[in-house]
């Protein structure tokens, strides 16, 4: 299929046009004949004065005289009278032409029907092509019969643009930027654009897996189908032709007698394939993942944007990028999430708080045990050094000596945890000043 022109079907509109020409041709030849063999007309014997004149002055030329009398018999009124009913009726048939093609097409005057029907005829009137506007193309063909109905005609399409035409009924081809002749009834349809485009919506709906309604701005960058040429002074844009006519015919209907057109297609595509997305995930999935090193903003974006270049391209267009804003929640659940957020961490505050006393718990029970150890080992001691130094009497104030001593390193090791043993330190040195006075002097004492 020929995207750019159809050159076969107009070269036999053409030879159908030349046929039916020659025929009319050989019918008027034919009935001109038949009236002059109707009429009988006789050849006039005496020539024109002013061919006399010449023949009296150069003999030779007698032999012309029988041509020069044949358009006299052909012309001659006897002949011509029969043509006054054709001229008569090709003058109604005009008119009523004229007034079939005013009435057919809604042509405002007789002047448009006339030039419509010169066209028709192969009549191209010079002067400059007709300008394809995109922004006021639907006001052009309500004003324009070439753009409405059809050629034959020129038209011009402007750089970064593209034109689809019909013919008929049924696409016909795709006109690149520059000037073309339209062919007969073929007339535009469709005006792309080919730049890239960009189309947001700025509240986009979703809903998870598990019922929570969400929104979101997504935005859409795309353009029309492009080939591998590069771009040129006179193809700026370059495009895929079976691209630009599908986009062209990708219209969707929204009801109430509204349709919108390849341009709103994108980013309703875009908004869709989101919601199929989201509609895979809980609400906890994207807000609070499992993993820290996840991120399921930028997973819901490239599956959307993957998704939605998938269906788009049966479409003739490409998206170039997309864009996907935070996703918001409803207000009741935004407030239900931050009482969730508070209850969270203040369970982890008394998480931390309990953990916090168990370990200082810990501490303490370890430090009481080694206080403990250490008051056993220091009456030990003590009480063998009252034997070797045969002193029992003393071993009661040796007692209660290590044992205040010990009382000492046990809350020197728990002052940290507890505060209470910090005040105890004084009172304890008090008693060993005490029992240091007056117990009775021993010589080894002192290596304790």
């Amino acid at each position: 299929m020929r995207l750019f022109g159809r050159r076969p079907v107009a070269r036999s509109n053409d030879i159908n046009k030349m046929w039916s020409q020659l025929a009319l041709l050989l019918l008027l030849v034919g009935y001109w004949l038949y009236v002059l063999s109707l009429e009988r007309v006789v050849l006039i014997q005496a020539p024109p004065g002013l061919w006399q004149w010449f023949v009296a002055r150069t003999p030779l030329l007698d032999l012309f005289t029988p041509l020069i009398l044949w358009p006299y018999k052909l012309f001659g009124w006897h002949v011509l009278r029969h043509f006054i009913p054709v001229l008569v009726g090709w003058r109604f048939a005009y008119s009523a032409t004229l007034s079939l093609l005013q009435t057919l097409y809604g042509l405002p005057d007789r002047l448009a029907a006339a030039s419509l029907l010169r066209r028709l005829g192969g009549f191209i009137p010079f002067g400059p092509p007709t300008l394809i506007r995109r922004n006021s193309f639907q006001e052009d063909r309500l004003a324009e019969p070439l753009l409405r109905i059809g050629g034959p005609g020129r038209v011009h399409v402007a750089a970064g643009e593209a034109v689809v035409t019909e013919r008929n009924g049924r696409f016909h081809r795709v006109l690149s930027p520059g000037m073309h002749m339209l062919g007969r009834f073929e007339y535009p349809v469709a005006v792309l654009d080919l730049r890239q485009q960009e189309r947001e919506d700025k509240e986009a709906k979703m809903v998870t897996s598990d019922g929570i309604e969400l929104t979101a701005e997504v935005s859409v960058t795309f353009q029309i189908g492009r080939t591998d040429n590069p771009p040129t002074m006179s193809q700026p844009y370059p495009f895929d032709p079976k691209a630009a006519r599908q986009a062209a015919y990708a219209v969707t209907n929204l009801g109430d007698g509204k349709t919108s057109g390849w341009e709103a297609l994108a980013l309703i595509i875009t908004s869709s394939q989101l919601k199929d997305v989201v509609a895979e995930y809980r609400l906890d999935e994207l807000i609070f993942p499992d993993q820290a090193a996840s991120d399921p903003h930028q997973t819901v974006k490239m599956e959307m944007e993957r998704r939605a270049r998938t269906v788009m391209r049966n479409f003739g267009v490409d998206i170039v990028s997309t864009r996907l804003g935070r996703l918001e929640m409803p207000d009741p659940v935004t407030e239900q999430h931050i009482q969730y957020w508070q209850a969270f961490w203040d369970k982890q505050r008394h998480l931390s708080q309990a953990d916090g006393a168990a370990k200082a718990l810990e501490e303490a029970e370890v430090a009481r045990a080694e206080a403990e150890a250490m008051m056993i080992q220091a009456i030990v001691e003590g009480i063998q050094r009252a034997r070797q130094q045969g002193k029992m009497g003393t071993l009661r104030e040796i007692l209660a000596l290590r044992l205040i001593e010990a009382l000492e390193s046990m809350a020197q090791q728990s002052e940290e945890v507890l505060p209470v043993a910090g005040r105890l330190l004084p009172r304890l040195g008090v008693l060993r000043q005490e029992l240091l006075l007056n117990r009775e002097p021993i010589q080894e004492s002192t290596d304790s």
